[in-house]
């Protein structure tokens, strides 16, 4: 193994690819300048090469002779294009060109039969190509912070996937309705895009999803009942689209109706919803007044601000419904109940274009400005703990499958243990001579 991490500035020496037995090479986080030296594709022994975090500008073709290459990490440099080649890395498992100034990878990426991770994130690309489809063993797609425009079908045959990242971009299309296909998927992140047109309903097909976030788009329609078969969801975000139309009563009884206490199943409500910032509505259903308050460790918090919801405000567990329509009062009772703090409801629009503070009823002091959670505060938080608990779960899932990775660039040396690579090498070694 040769490794270095001195933050000092030189080309990479063609004269390792002399090293005719070396395994690693992780020059990682230095100030590595111009080309990777096409020696490096002599290195017949090597499996894994880090050469992210530095300043090199491209990869030779030879790159695709590195017969025996696991992983090959080259994020966070000023790279401009991959060769086609790297579609010769026939065992490869993982592919890192995020934080470069890609416009486009080769199509040949879908011929990387055993690829599990590929990221992409972080780059200029206006497309990726359709035949990324191809990956049957794929299980982290991540191309969020690019330029793209469409979303190939095709991802919707990575039947393997269970995170696909596609958010801050600028996508125009309609969400594919092939994306319900991908049963293993534990989170899908089409936020920050353009995408227009319904949600489409078979994405309550999509059994495993624990993360669903579709906000900041242009997404029209109603809220599909269907995405509340979605049994492990944990968040839900819809805020700032175009949806429109009453909630559906269908939707509430699926997502939230589910006593973990004295109910007849065990399933968990919907811990967070957030639906603020659209075109919502008519009077909320009556049966979300009936949610449960299952204690601090259960209670669905539900985000229903800057609609057009009407009617009298939603008894909710916990939650934000300003800026709608609302009329009469807040009962008394909430207060009893320990309700108001947990649920804000001032101010109110009015069809004139005011705000109105709603009054308790059986007050003498007019009106009360209720001051619960902030959702945005609340949104912000969900979002950091999101990011944590996806590294930590990648993490996890891949020491299964005998390699590690931390998301993190400073850590891609972590990627491949020797415990893993030496289990790794005996499959590959004997699925060799059994061929």
């Amino acid at each position: 193994m040769l490794s270095s991490n001195l933050r000092i500035s030189f080309l990479v020496p063609p004269e390792l690819g002399n090293l005719d037995n070396l395994e690693t090479l992780a020059l990682g986080e230095n100030r590595l300048t111009g080309t990777i030296p096409p020696e490096l594709g002599s290195l017949s022994s090597l499996w894994e090469l880090y050469l992210e975090d530095n300043d090199l500008t491209s990869i030779p073709s030879e790159i695709g002779d590195l017969a025996n290459l696991l992983s090959l990490a080259v994020g966070y440099n000023k790279l401009t294009s991959i060769p086609r080649e790297v579609g010769d890395l026939d065992i490869l498992l993982l592919l890192s060109l995020s934080g470069n100034e890609l416009t486009s990878v080769p199509s040949e990426i879908g011929d990387l039969s055993n690829l599990q991770m590929l990221l992409l994130s972080g780059n200029a690309m206006t497309r990726i190509p359709s035949e990324l489809g191809n990956l049957n063993h794929l299980w982290l797609l991540n191309v969020a912070h690019n330029d793209l425009t469409n979303m190939p079908p095709e991802l919707g045959s990575l039947d393997s996937l269970r995170y696909l990242l596609l958010n801050d971009n600028e996508i125009t299309d309609s969400i594919p309705a092939a994306l319900g296909n991908l049963s293993r998927l534990q989170e899908l992140s089409l936020a920050g895009n353009q995408l227009t047109g319904a949600i489409p309903p078979e994405l309550g097909n999509l059994d495993s999803l624990k993360t669903l976030e579709l906000q900041d788009n242009r997404l029209t329609g109603s809220i599909p009942p269907e995405l509340a078969n979605l049994e492990l969801l944990e968040v839900l975000w819809l805020d700032d689209n175009d949806l429109s139309g009453p909630i559906s009563a269908e939707f509430v009884r699926s997502a939230f109706l589910h006593d973990v206490y004295f109910g007849d199943d065990d399933r968990f409500p919907l811990p967070y919803l957030f639906a603020d910032n659209n075109r919502l509505s008519g009077p909320t259903p009556a049966v979300l007044d009936s949610i449960p308050d299952a204690g601090p460790f259960f209670r669905s918090f539900i985000s229903l601000a800057g609609n057009e919801l009407t009617g009298t405000v939603p008894r909710l567990p916990a939650g934000d419904v300003r800026r709608n329509y609302f009329s009469g009062c807040i009962p008394l009772t909430w207060r009893l109940e320990e309700r108001t703090p947990r649920l804000r409801v001032n101010p109110q629009r009015t069809s004139t274009g005011g705000t109105v503070n709603l009054m308790e009823c059986i007050s003498a002091s007019g009106a009360t400005a209720v001051t619960g959670t902030d959702g945005v505060a609340l949104r912000e938080n969900l979002r950091d703990e999101l990011r944590e608990t996806r590294e930590r779960a990648i993490l996890e899932y891949s020491e299964g499958r005998w390699h590690s990775i931390e998301l993190r660039p400073s850590n891609l040396r972590s990627w491949t243990g020797k415990r893993s690579r030496g289990r790794l090498r005996q499959d590959i070694r004997q699925s060799r001579s059994n061929s």
